[in-house]
């Protein structure tokens, strides 16, 4: 962890690694200026060889001390301690103030004193360094961390991203199945309303076709019928039947109107009916008037025939005369009447029987107001001519008996007879007023048979109608439900596009992401693999550059070994001062592992403590 702590603080500080560098450079240059200062001092050339090389030894070994002190992370938490570093700055001070007060130091151990100083201080700025590393390295850590959680969090969108989306193309699928059986049911409803139509208009067609052939049955069974009471007068029952099969022909084809939704022929003929019922009604009233008047009829005639028997001769035959030619108008008027009612009856044949009814009705009372006329005339002519005549008759009477009871046997009979035809032509009216009612009774009831079926099929057409109806409501229906769910389905294509921009755009990040850690990663393992090569550069420039000075100098350091017996107090000092730094001791420590300076350390170490205990008495 701390080499990829370092790693990150080389990455992002160089120059604090160019500074690091020139540190190491600047205490590898100590040892030469220590070995120089021994040299030129003039206590070292009365000493051995040997306790001048132990001597030059300590400060190079305080030097590759310092230098494992600033690169190892053990060494490190021991100087990132801020009590440990004002120890340090005290002994250094003390040390400096017992060098300075002592006026019998050399110069060697003043140059000595103020290289450990600047050891000291070099130490000091390094463990700096290294705090401000650490700081970095820190730094770097959090930012990685942070990273690695931003990706994380990252992923996690796009597995979110990734499952919405998922879940969007199911919903898309169902809503497209559920669009594709909304149109199925529609085909299905259109077909399903398409063949009820179908079936409607069949089944009209058939009932038409049926009541058609019942109407041309009901014509032929009325054709077929015989009637012996329209022998007498066949002209009027052909007529008749003509004008029914007209009018029935006519029905049929207002029936075939009606049946297509014509609503104006249903109330015109609800009219017709009324009208045809206060017909009928304005008939039976009229026939009891004419029954009234054919019983009044007879009255008179009854009384008419008592009369002539007391009527003289020539009153008698003025009488007849008149009677007679009153019998040929009637006669001509009541033909008349049977034209009119036989041209109106063609002419309307809709009301055909209606109209017969009422003008037979009409002919029947005109006849008996013109018998009561000619009745009313006959009596008052007969009493004026019974008032002027009475001495006629009396002078004649004698004369002319036979020939008056033969006149007026006549007379009888002729007025008999009249009776009689008056009579037969009732009976024939009477008749013919059944039979009109019989025929009114059989188009009454066809009307309400016409009308029963306009009733139903109107009624079937309401229930096609409002099927219709909502028939096209479900189709509206379905057709708002469709743009709704085609609304929805753009919608969420939208939103799945935008999804899917969304998504690409993380994934690219995430792409640009994973480079730009693969970047971090490779400029990493460089910068270690940099940083490994370095320290083993150093280690091994050190190594062989102390070495080599050694050699090189261990003649001097020969010379110099005579003068370090005087300068064992101040060694001594110096050893009390270098024991309390911690870095020392572990100096200490691993130059007693190599044998060859063992026994060397040792001494320096006692006269160094003794030197020093001398300047700290001396100071007191």
């Amino acid at each position: 962890m701390m080499e990829k702590n370092m790693c990150i603080s080389s990455e992002n500080s160089p120059g604090e690694t160019e500074s690091l560098g020139s540190a190491l450079s600047h205490s590898e240059k100590q040892p030469d200026e220590q070995l120089e200062a021994l040299n030129e001092s003039p206590i070292g050339l009365n000493q051995s060889p040997e306790v001048t090389s132990k001597a030059v030894a300590i400060p190079e070994d305080i030097n590759d001390m310092s230098f494992i002190n600033a690169q190892s992370p053990e060494v490190t938490s021991h100087t990132t301690d801020n009590g440990h570093d004002d120890l340090l700055k005290e002994d250094e001070n003390g040390a400096k103030d017992s060098i300075i007060k002592d006026g019998d130091v050399p110069d060697g151990l003043r140059n000595m004193s103020e290289n450990l100083s600047a050891a000291l201080v070099n130490v000091s700025a390094k463990e700096a360094l290294v705090k401000q590393h650490v700081i970095v390295a820190e730094e770097a850590i959090a930012g990685w961390e942070k990273a690695e959680k931003e990706v994380a969090s990252l992923k996690k969108q796009v597995d979110a991203l990734t499952l919405q989306n998922s879940t969007l193309e199911d919903r898309v699928t169902h809503l497209d199945s559920a669009l594709k059986e909304c149109v199925r049911q529609l085909r299905q409803t259109r077909e399903e309303q398409d063949q009820n139509i179908h079936d409607v208009l069949l089944k009209k067609t058939q009932e038409l076709e049926s009541a058609k052939t019942k109407l041309e049955k009901q014509l032929m069974e009325l054709l077929n019928k015989p009637d012996a009471s329209n022998a007498s007068s066949p002209s009027s029952t052909d007529i008749g039947m003509c004008q029914k099969v007209e009018y029935l022909e006519k029905e049929n084809m207002a029936l075939k109107h009606e049946l297509q939704g014509q609503s104006e022929k249903l109330e015109l003929r609800t009219i017709e009916r009324d009208l045809s019922t206060q017909t009928a009604e304005m008939a039976s009233k009229q026939h009891l008037e004419s029954i009234n008047k054919v019983a009044k009829l007879e009255a008179e005639c009854r009384r008419l025939k008592n009369l002539a028997c007391r009527v003289s001769i020539t009153s008698s035959s003025f009488c007849a005369e008149s009677l007679r030619d009153g019998q040929s108008d009637s006669g001509e008027r009541t033909n008349a009447m049977e034209i009119d009612t036989t041209r109106k009856s063609g002419s309307e044949p809709d009301m055909c029987e209606l109209s017969c009814s009422d003008s037979w009705a009409s002919a029947l009372i005109a006849e008996l107001d013109q018998f009561k006329n000619e009745k009313y005339k006959q009596i008052t002519s007969g009493s004026v001519n019974i008032d002027l005549m009475d001495d006629f008759l009396e002078m004649e009477r004698l004369a002319a008996l036979p020939d008056t009871k033969n006149e007026s046997l006549i007379k009888d009979s002729l007025v008999a007879n009249q009776c009689v035809d008056k009579e037969s032509s009732m009976d024939e009216l009477k008749e013919k007023l059944e039979k009109a009612k019989e025929d009114k009774e059989e188009v009454k009831i066809c009307l309400m048979k016409s009308e029963s079926v306009i009733e139903a099929s109107q009624l079937q057409m309401r229930e096609a109608e409002t099927k219709l109806e909502e028939l096209q409501r479900e189709l509206e229906s379905a057709y708002k439900s469709k743009q709704v769910l085609e609304k929805e389905l753009m919608s969420m294509q939208a939103e799945a596009q935008s999804i899917t921009a969304k998504v690409h755009l993380i994934e690219e990040e995430i792409d640009k992401e994973k480079v730009m850690s693969v970047e971090i990663e490779s400029r990493y393992e460089e910068l270690e693999e940099e940083l490994e090569r370095r320290k083993q550069e150093e280690k091994l420039g050190s190594v062989t550059g102390s070495y080599r000075e050694i050699k090189l100098k261990q003649e001097d350091l020969s010379l110099a070994a005579g003068k370090l017996a005087e300068c064992q107090k101040t060694i001594a000092s110096l050893g009390n001062q270098l024991s309390s730094l911690a870095t020392l001791e572990d100096f200490l420590i691993d130059t007693t592992s190599i044998p060859e300076f063992s026994a060397s350390s040792s001494l320096i170490a006692r006269a160094g403590g003794d030197m020093l205990q001398k300047l700290h008495s001396s100071d007191t």
